[in-house]
């Protein structure tokens, strides 16, 4: 029982952690992901608002500061890329990019596209402008796989420490719930007075009532067993009574004399 109760017990511990862990990673994303996509959407939005303001060529190159991550790309209505923060020479035509197609049918557009061989997300926000021109804000960050490779030591150290933990607890609970119904054993005369858990009430309860029913049948049994006592000391004495004349009263016994005067009234 104890073995079962602490198997249970450890079992049901590591089924709740590797659930918790898979949430808790699902969640992080979501939250990881809607926080990027809303810090390209603002960005994006901020600096249309300063270009068109400003009209001015050179804005884009005042944004940003030397180091930064993100990344900004002025298309034209063609696809063809008239500005590029990171361009380091000629660029193809970016018509057939999923951003700048949505910018031109719907004004905005965004999209994500990930580098497996650098392990990198790249989200991208794009707006169409009042000239015609699409000006598109790119945000590299490190991909979710990535991110889990690099915390997975961590996160490994820590799931033995809470299995470890739970099969302690599970060794601490189920000893102490042992223990408990141990001390009901011993006290079953009593046991509906020694209870530790308000749960064990109705198992108490039904002890009892066993109990109670046993002593009842024991009562029973005993008066049975007297009953059979008495009739058998009862049916001793009657067969006793039938095998010896010398019970029998006196009257009933044939006398010596009689016989001769019997003889002598039948001549």
């Amino acid at each position: 029982m104890e073995k079962r109760i602490r198997g249970r017990m450890f079992l049901v511990g590591l089924i709740s952690l590797l659930l918790s862990i898979c949430m808790g990673l699902y969640v992080f994303q979501s939250v990881f992901d809607e926080q990027i996509r809303s810090d390209v959407r603002q960005a994006c939005e901020l600096i249309a608002h300063g270009y068109e303001y400003t009209d001015d060529p050179n804005y884009l190159k005042q944004v940003l500061e030397p180091g930064e991550t993100m990344r900004l790309t002025l298309i034209s209505k063609e696809g063809d890329v008239l500005y590029d923060s990171d361009a380091q020479g000629p660029m193809g035509n970016h018509m057939d990019r999923e951003e700048v197609l949505q910018a031109l049918e719907q004004g905005r557009g965004e999209a994500v596209r990930t580098s497996s061989t650098l392990g990198y997300d790249t989200y991208y926000y794009a707006v169409l402008l009042s000239d015609g021109v699409i000006l598109r804000v790119g945000l590299q960050v490190s991909s979710m796989h990535h991110v889990y490779n690099q915390v997975f030591p961590s996160m490994t150290a820590v799931g033995v420490l809470v299995v470890i933990a739970a099969f302690l607890l599970s060794l601490g609970l189920t000893r102490s719930i042992v223990e408990s119904i141990t001390s009901m054993a011993e006290s079953i005369d009593t046991i509906q007075e020694n209870i530790p858990y308000k749960e064990l009430q109705p198992f108490a309860d039904a002890v009892a009532q066993s109990l109670s029913c046993f002593a009842a049948c024991l009562r029973c049994l005993g008066l049975l067993q007297g009953l059979c006592r008495a009739a058998g000391k009862r049916l001793r004495g009657e067969r006793d009574g039938r095998g010896q004349p010398r019970d029998l009263p006196r009257q009933h016994l044939p006398q010596r004399g009689d016989q001769p005067r019997r003889a002598q009234r039948i001549r």
